[in-house]
């Protein structure tokens, strides 16, 4: 009998997931979540936290969230980031912390590539910061040896795994010819926006520097607070004296879509930080794609959209806390990617049908963090 219940239980969840059951009436109450639109919409069950799906409720629990992810915590970009595009996934990595058993790859791993070249990067660009005779003009000419002297580096460290030394060898090069080429378009591009680095790797909440504390409203306009770290590859300075945040991407950069629904939010976070920090006024945040020079010129957060962006990050903790992790993609995202886990974890592919998921009805006296 004990079998049997569990597989009515077992169906009855999945149905809910799946959507099979949004059209049951009372089905909201039924399983204890609040009804009634938000923002002008009835969120379907199948998107939202509830029993069968990513709301933890015990007390025990609750109470746990509450000391890890109070207001002490120190939050990344990528962590609040993971959360707002699928947060079943921010619990099994910094809740539960399961992390993939992955053997180490042949090839070199997009992440190791990414590694080499924001190093490259960094070095080529803090030579220029340096001062002396070297200039942004002269970038390009230092690319060959600064590579070589970044590649030498990594490789005698050992802390990275640049895949087979065959393998490894021609990739490097490959990465050298791709940084040589966004040089040359980078210093166009620097030109036509009459801007130059004013920093670069700029730090904060690691290596001894404490971390920002941001403040703003959240989605439902009250102010929160978030402490944060974090690691900017590039500030560049125009003419006008307003500053742009630059992302380095090895190949694709993300869709400006991500910024209307919290699925991206490194921009606005390291916007607020520098502005924090440095009482100095952001104009925008830019990706800008090595692989693809050109691709992320257009990916920019103007300054306006700051703080929208911004409520989405505020409101995350609150959540975090109230222990709501569903298993639903945000919208702008997508399909569940590949390195994302799959149905056989979290036993749900959904995405969010419209707007996002920081407008979900949510009773206070269950869900206030």
């Amino acid at each position: 009998i004990h079998s049997v219940r569990h597989a009515l239980v077992g169906a009855f969840a999945e149905e809910l997931r799946s959507g099979g059951l949004d059209g049951v009436p009372g089905i909201a109450d039924a399983i204890g979540i609040r009804t009634g639109p938000l923002f002008g919409r009835d969120w379907p069950v199948s998107e939202r936290a509830h029993l069968y799906a990513g709301w933890l409720r015990d007390p025990v629990v609750r109470a746990a969230l509450h000391e890890r992810f109070g207001p002490d915590r120190v939050w990344s970009a990528s962590q609040l980031q993971s959360y707002s595009v699928r947060p079943f996934d921010f619990l099994l990595q910094r809740v539960l912390r399961i992390e993939d058993q992955s053997e180490a790859e042949e090839d070199t791993t997009p992440l190791a590539t990414g590694s080499v070249i924001h190093a490259v990067l960094e070095s080529l660009y803090g030579s220029i910061l340096s001062g002396g005779e070297v200039g942004p003009a002269d970038a390009a000419a230092l690319v060959d040896p600064v590579s070589s002297e970044v590649f030498e580096t990594i490789e005698r460290q050992a802390t990275v795994w640049l895949g087979l030394p065959a393998i490894w060898s021609l990739k490097r090069e490959h990465i050298r010819e791709m940084i040589r080429e966004f040089v040359a378009w980078d210093e166009k591009y620097r030109r036509r926006k009459k801007a130059e680095p004013v920093a670069v790797e700029h730090v904060f909440g690691a290596d001894g520097v404490d971390p920002v504390l941001l403040v703003g409203p959240d989605v439902r306009g009250e102010t929160s607070q978030l402490l944060v770290s974090g690691r900017i590859d590039r500030v560049d300075r125009g003419h006008d004296g307003l500053v742009r945040i630059i992302d380095y991407k090895s190949k694709g950069v993300p869709k400006r879509k991500g910024y209307e629904d919290g699925a991206l939010l490194q921009s606005a976070l390291y916007m607020q930080a520098w502005e924090t920090t440095r009482a100095d006024s952001v104009k925008e945040g830019v990706f800008l794609s090595v692989g693809d020079p050109g691709a992320g010129a257009g990916s920019g957060l103007p300054r306006a959209d700051l703080e929208r962006v911004m409520s989405f990050a505020f409101s995350i903790p609150a959540r975090v806390r109230a222990g709501l992790f569903e298993p639903v993609q945000a919208l702008s995202s997508g399909d569940v990617k590949p390195w994302q886990p799959g149905r056989e974890v979290t036993r749900c592919d959904s995405v969010v049908g419209a707007g996002n998921r920081f407008e979900q009805p949510m009773d206070e006296a269950e869900h206030r963090g």
